[in-house]
């Protein structure tokens, strides 16, 4: 942090875990560099946030899920979303959401609809195979589009990501549209474009929003 004062660092990009994104950000505001705009990898936890507000003020997360603020905010935009959030307050009354609870929530509702497809026929291959059928899954909006066809080994071009940032006790998503919380990139790159230029597109189909 002391390096970082010296060359006047403004932007500060973390890959650690919310302990240390925390002690960075803390020894961050005793050096005087408050200000600094800071993103972290780690972190999107209201439990946590509730208990360190003041590390956490104005820092911003890239999410690959829908954020479980858009049920209040977005209400029936998210289904999936929105469902996760209702079981969570009705089968665990007081827990905050987090991404690990919603990929156990995800992981059973793509089970459920690979039984759905093969019926009476219930066996591992029948449902492994079943669920690669499927090209645009989002768990009913809680998740971009996935391809299950291509997505075990390779990718598709599209990433699509939400962002969000702390603001007092509660996370507020940022860089949405009137369209979407969203915002979608060509990983493909261009012949006329370097290649390691990202490039923002429309919001595409099947990607959850209005």
């Amino acid at each position: 942090v002391t390096r970082m004062q010296q060359d006047h660092v403004d932007f500060v990009a973390t890959c650690m875990d919310s302990t240390g994104n925390i002690k960075l950000s803390q020894t961050l505001q005793q050096h005087g560099m408050g200000s600094a705009t800071q993103y972290w990898l780690d972190g999107y936890d209201t439990g946590i946030l509730h208990n360190n507000q003041s590390a956490y003020q104005g820092v911003y997360f890239f999410l690959q899920q829908t954020p479980f603020e858009a049920s209040a905010l977005y209400h029936g935009v998210y289904p999936g979303i929105d469902a996760f959030n209702a079981a969570l307050a009705r089968y665990a009354p007081g827990t905050a959401p987090s991404g690990t609870a919603l990929a156990g929530w995800v992981s059973a509702d793509l089970f459920t609809q690979g039984l759905r497809a093969i019926g009476n026929d219930v066996t591992r291959t029948a449902l492994v195979r079943a669920i690669n059928r499927l090209t645009a899954y989002t768990a009913d909006g809680a998740y971009p589009p996935v391809n299950w066809q291509v997505s075990h080994y390779g990718i598709t071009g599209l990433d699509c990501t939400t962002y969000v940032r702390a603001r007092g006790d509660h996370f507020v998503p940022v860089f949405t549209t009137p369209a979407s919380v969203y915002s979608c990139y060509d990983l493909t790159g261009s012949a006329h474009l370097p290649t390691q230029t990202v490039t923002p597109l429309p919001l595409q189909p099947g990607v959850p929003g209005k």
